[in-house]
């Protein structure tokens, strides 16, 4: 008998081997360029911080310049259905909304438009500028100071992609390392979710016994070393 988690890492297999191979469906291509803007507080961009476009669970991202600037962010779909692209800004291990307005706490959103042509998608990108907002997941102070700055995890482990969601994606991002697909991949660390040491199945197990639940965000440290000290 197949346990339904042994059944979802078997398909999940699938749908990797459907990657590596000659894609045989039509897809459509939706390509963002923009702007990161930063806060009053005082968070801005920084080298090697990311933008991160999700739609029905499924995440692309693409790296941001030290000025905010981002382009070339490219989101792939089989269907070409009007469903909503959401935003968010990736600073080390916590993520945050991308919002329209300082202040705002609603995500951007923009409906996805795809086209068959990645070339006429290239030609005719769709801008999005925002502002860092609120924090959706992930540890760190956000200040750029030395928390969230990318050494560590300090966020949901099992949160891959640190949509703020955990997914059957994030497990198929795991997957996709295990099986040797890692172009682009800088940081191996994120993929170990059982913090073990070691990238494998386990990792994917342990994303799909969550499947459907919100990231963990931990609280704020109330400083009681200092306190004591």
């Amino acid at each position: 008998m197949v346990r339904p988690v042994h059944a979802a890492i078997l398909a999940l297999v699938g749908a990797i081997a459907l990657l590596a191979s000659p894609a045989t469906a039509q897809e459509f291509f939706m390509i963002f360029n923009g702007r990161v803007n930063g806060t009053d507080g005082g968070l801005s961009p920084g080298a090697g911080d990311r933008i991160i476009a999700t739609i029905d669970g499924q995440s692309a991202s693409v790296q941001v310049s030290p000025s905010g600037l981002f382009e070339g962010l490219t989101v792939i779909r089989s269907v070409n259905t009007p469903d909503p692209v959401t935003f968010t800004f990736r600073k080390g291990s916590t993520t945050y909304a991308l919002v329209l307005a300082a202040q705002d706490t609603t995500p951007i959103s923009v409906e996805y438009a795809g086209f068959n042509n990645p070339l006429a998608a290239a030609f005719s990108p769709t801008t999005v500028n925002g502002f860092i907002g609120p924090r959706v997941s992930g540890g760190g102070d956000g200040n750029g100071n030395g928390n969230g700055n990318g050494d560590g995890n300090d966020g949901d482990t099992a949160d891959v992609d640190g949509d703020g969601v955990i997914t059957v994606y994030d497990a198929r991002l795991v997957l996709r390392f295990i099986v040797g697909m890692r172009q682009g991949v800088t940081d191996a660390s994120r993929y170990d979710v059982t913090s073990d040491g070691i990238i494998n199945t386990d990792d994917v197990i342990a994303i799909l016994r969550r499947e459907g639940e919100e990231a963990v965000v931990p609280a704020p440290g109330d400083d009681d070393d200092e306190s004591q000290g």
